[in-house]
């Protein structure tokens, strides 16, 4: 009784926050920005969407990020321009698959 109390208090492995890095391809509307750029994603319409830091539309993540993560992502673009290299602080809940 006393083990199943003191598991209790600890978290479960997919709700541990670590520091999580990622990558993704994206479909740009233009021309790509330069690497080292930071992005924002927003979801719109149920697709992940890249957004400049002004908020203009520049592509789409293709790939099945979670709307209802519950950490912090920070992205920017990637050495190679098809790809924002993704930063996530938070639970192992990014992927929407």
């Amino acid at each position: 009784m006393w083990t199943d109390f003191v598991r209790s208090f600890v978290p479960r492995e997919n709700r541990t926050w670590l520091d999580r890095r990622y990558w993704a391809n994206v479909a740009w509307l233009d021309a790509p920005p330069p690497p080292g750029t930071p992005v924002q994603i927003h979801h719109w319409t149920g697709q992940p969407r890249v957004l400049a830091i002004d908020g203009t539309p520049l592509g789409t993540v293709q790939a099945a990020l979670n709307p209802g993560r519950a950490g912090l992502l920070r992205a920017q673009v990637a050495e190679n321009v098809g790809r924002i290299n993704i930063t996530y602080l938070g639970p192992d809940d990014l992927s929407d698959a």
